[in-house]
């Protein structure tokens, strides 16, 4: 279960990514699973969310220095704060998505770079916060705080 969670958002991204590259004979069919699709990583999005501040409790046992430094609460903090903003993103694209289905003026190459900075921006997060992780684990995260 814990694997399940860990991969979920990278898995939206790279199903969005797909059904970003599959619009084929039928746009109406595509829009619909672009929909689905926001709507999965927009839910992926909400669970990093959620183990971001699941975090902080769950590094006691890797590293109890670790656990309360404030480099670590600050970029905990900000990683978090940029998966809101990524997840409040992803809705206003489904909403768009939905209102524009309804006045069949669909720009889907706008839409295509919308999505794709999206799915960036996750990864970055995601890198950024892995690396963050690894280097502070090697490190001595309290010392001159």
């Amino acid at each position: 279960m814990t694997q399940e969670k860990t991969n979920a958002l990278p898995a939206a991204v790279r199903q969005l990514r797909f059904a970003l590259t599959t619009m084929g004979g039928c746009e109406t069919t595509w829009v619909d699973d672009l929909y689905a699709t926001l709507g999965y990583l927009a839910q992926a999005i909400q669970e990093e969310v959620q183990r971001a501040e699941e975090t902080k409790a769950n590094l006691d046992a890797l590293n109890p220095d670790f656990q309360n430094a404030p480099v670590n609460e600050r970029h905990v903090r900000s990683a978090r704060k940029q998966f809101i903003q990524l997840g409040e993103q992803a809705h206003q694209l489904r909403a768009d998505l939905q209102m524009l289905r309804a006045t069949a003026c669909l720009d889907a190459i706008l839409f295509r770079q919308r999505c794709e900075r999206i799915c960036g921006a996750v990864e970055k997060v995601q890198l950024t916060l892995g690396e963050f992780f690894v280097e502070t684990m090697n490190s001595n995260p309290g010392a001159g705080e």
